[in-house]
């Protein structure tokens, strides 16, 4: 549900005109982070209120834990990666699925989050030109493709051209319209991601969408005024 909050919330930010602008208010605290968060809190606050999930299985559950309850057909829709349609996860459905952006707005927005592949190498390996060759190969535009058309996702490369898979085509769409917003931004000092899954949480525990705002704008303060001294 976190992914739920942050799209709602900060995805005017990045769809809409005048990003650096709106990202620099934040950081300066000249706008306080609750009026794009706040319509994320609410939406979720509404879904609870209406009984759209079980909060208690909510507050404890990981990724993949309701499996077994969409697999069943128990619950209308999940939200999870674009690896969702590999066999291992829900690739195996009986039944007619479609995967979109959030549905929440009037962007149909795709959460694109950090790369779930990396590649590390030790500079101090005595095999170190092997290695950076083998490297080279994995991100290779024909590897990508492979990857991409085998497993689904979205390429880090502009000249990957592959098959891509039928169920993922209005994601994809929305991608290829510019309706993206990242998991967490390194521009904007506050972190989002974290603070947003705390204070989910916190909604889940009983606290007021008031109460959060007031202690997601606390800790934006707090962050803008070291900056200001710093400087």
């Amino acid at each position: 549900m976190e992914t739920f909050v942050l799209t709602q919330g900060l995805a005017s930010l990045y769809i809409e005109d005048g990003r650096e602008e709106k990202i620099a208010a934040l950081n300066s605290g000249e706008t306080p982070i609750s009026q794009y968060m706040r319509p994320g809190f609410e939406f979720l606050q509404e879904m609870m209120d209406m009984g759209y999930f079980d909060v208690d299985f909510a507050k404890n559950a990981e990724a993949g834990d309701e499996k077994e309850q969409f697999l069943n057909q128990e619950a209308a829709f999940v939200v999870h990666y674009d690896t969702a349609i590999q066999d291992q996860v829900y690739g195996t459905h009986e039944f007619r699925m479609a995967f979109i952006g959030f549905p929440t707005d009037e962007y149909g927005q795709v959460n694109l989050f950090n790369a779930a592949q990396r590649i590390c190498i030790s500079n101090k390996t005595t095999n170190l030109e092997m290695a950076k060759e083998f490297a080279d190969q994995m991100v290779s535009q024909k590897v990508t493709a492979d990857l991409l058309k085998n497993s689904g996702g979205f390429s880090p490369r502009k000249d990957a051209v592959f098959e891509r898979p039928e169920i993922l085509a209005t994601a994809y769409e929305n991608v290829d319209a510019g309706r993206t917003m990242p998991g967490s931004n390194p521009e904007i000092d506050l972190e989002q991601w974290g603070t947003t899954c705390v204070m989910v949480q916190e909604l889940y525990k009983g606290r007021s969408v008031d109460e959060i705002m007031a202690e997601f704008d606390a800790r934006q303060m707090e962050l803008a005024y070291t900056g200001q001294q710093n400087q």
